[in-house]
């Protein structure tokens, strides 16, 4: 039987590339024999952790838990879901994939991905860095290659211009291109060096806070910096503010007055903030569902099924469920071929929550039509209550059925006065009834 070995490494013994300036604590996980490597799916604005192994195993290992996470209810035999305790969380898995590493930070992740730290080009032109691509300084030269991707060029020329360069943009640009390696020690190291008494300064002590976890404040007013540093500080505090818990509240930074400038360059980072705080509304539903209509292209959008998925819900929790389902059926060409048949059994039930059986129906034919409609709980329920609900709409209304009844029952008692006249004896009709005889 595996029996999973858990152990726990302070900050102060973690070595190399577990840094003591970023690190909290580290809990280290064996993995049951796979027969392959595990692949592992970071979701840290979730806190979640997947994975996924290499062929099915069944049952899951209910022992795959520690003090930072523990399987969510809907793992698999094919991805292990660990439900964490913080946001401010990293992962990887040892040489082999048969051990997986959880750290929990000081900061917040710095990994690239979804919700990773957010990527900002600056045009050597519009930044007093010199002229335009290819550059005509060699910050700006540099730059321009950082741009193209070229990174390995690109270091190079900033560490040649790094003596002379009085800015701190070329010690800011050599800690961001050492932080995309994993080197966090190299990268705190030309932060500090950036210095804070210029607005790059500025963006390399935020990106310091961000590492090691301290509150930060900038010395001058956000609106004083250029607009384009500006709007990176920005979304770099709304990002900041999420993985520090306040999701719903970094939506609206980002979304409240339409599409954000910092979005432009990171569109998926800013929709993965809203699909979060969507998911965990903790405040004003219909502020959320505003923030959501203000999306642009969220129905085409790479993240459109999740936006709606998330949006629908905090529709029906808030009484409209009928918006909920339009919401879904929105982007149903979007959901993936094998997810389909779920998809649509919860709209049909949100279709039928908001009174609609019209077009619960027109749902449930449809699935139905394209073997979709499984015979499992949620679709028996389903049809169920449209079975009720066309029922209760063939029947009469309520007070029709009264009247009628009303009008039957004076025909019964007209009938039974009738008949109990008539088997009265000839020449008694006109007689008291209360003197009638009973009829032998």
């Amino acid at each position: 039987m595996w029996v999973p070995v858990l152990t726990f490494v302070f900050a102060a013994a973690t070595p190399g590339h577990l840094p003591l300036v970023t690190t909290a604590a580290v809990e280290r996980l064996k993995l049951p024999p796979a027969g392959a490597p595990y692949t592992l799916e970071r979701d840290a604005l979730g806190a979640r952790l997947n994975l996924r192994p290499a062929h099915p195993l069944a049952p899951p290992p209910q022992g795959l838990q520690s003090t930072l996470c523990h399987l969510a209810p809907e793992t698999s035999a094919v991805r292990w879901t660990l439900q964490c305790r913080t946001r401010q969380l990293d992962a990887f898995l040892a040489e082999g994939a048969q051990e997986l590493t959880v750290v929990e930070l000081r900061g917040i992740p710095w990994h690239p991905g979804d919700d990773g730290v957010p990527a900002r080009h600056y045009p050597p032109e519009e930044m007093d860095l010199g002229g335009p691509c290819p550059g005509t300084t060699a910050v700006g030269r540099a730059e321009c290659l950082w741009i193209d991707g070229k990174r390995a060029e690109a270091q190079a020329l900033f560490e040649k211009a790094l003596p002379e360069d009085g800015l701190g943009f070329a010690a800011l640009r050599l800690g961001d291109l050492a932080l995309e390696i994993g080197d966090v020690e190299g990268a705190v190291a030309f932060y500090q060096q950036a210095g804070i008494g210029t607005q790059w300064g500025i963006l390399a002590s935020e990106r310091l806070s961000e590492l090691n976890g301290t509150p930060w404040q900038s010395p001058v007013p956000l609106d004083a910096l250029m607009s384009p540093l500006q709007s990176e500080l920005e979304l770099r505090l709304a990002r900041r503010q999420a993985f520090e818990g306040e999701v719903q509240g970094a939506a609206r930074a980002l979304w409240a007055a339409g599409t954000f400038e910092g979005c432009r360059d990171n569109v998926r980072l800013c929709r993965r903030i809203l699909v979060e705080a969507l998911r965990h509304p903790n405040g004003d539903p219909f502020e959320l569902l505003a923030l959501y209509l203000r999306v642009p292209g969220r129905e085409q959008d790479p993240f459109a099924v999740e936006m709606a998925e998330a949006a629908g819900e905090v529709a029906a929790a808030a009484g409209a469920s009928r918006f909920a389902a339009n919401v879904r059926t929105s982007v149903f060409a979007k959901v993936p071929s094998d997810a389909r048949g779920a998809y649509l059994c919860r709209t049909a039930e949100l279709y039928l929550q908001g009174n609609d059986p019209s077009h619960a129906d027109a749902i449930y034919e449809y699935a139905q039509s394209r073997g979709m409609a499984k015979r499992d709980r949620g679709w028996r329920a389903v049809r169920r209550r449209l079975e009720m609900s066309f029922a209760a709409r063939r029947a009469p209304p309520a007070s029709t059925v009264a009247a009628k009844a009303a009008d039957i029952a004076a025909e019964l008692a007209a009938a039974t006065e009738a008949l109990q006249a008539a088997r009265q004896p000839k020449g008694r009709q006109n007689s008291d009834p209360a003197e009638a005889q009973p009829l032998h």
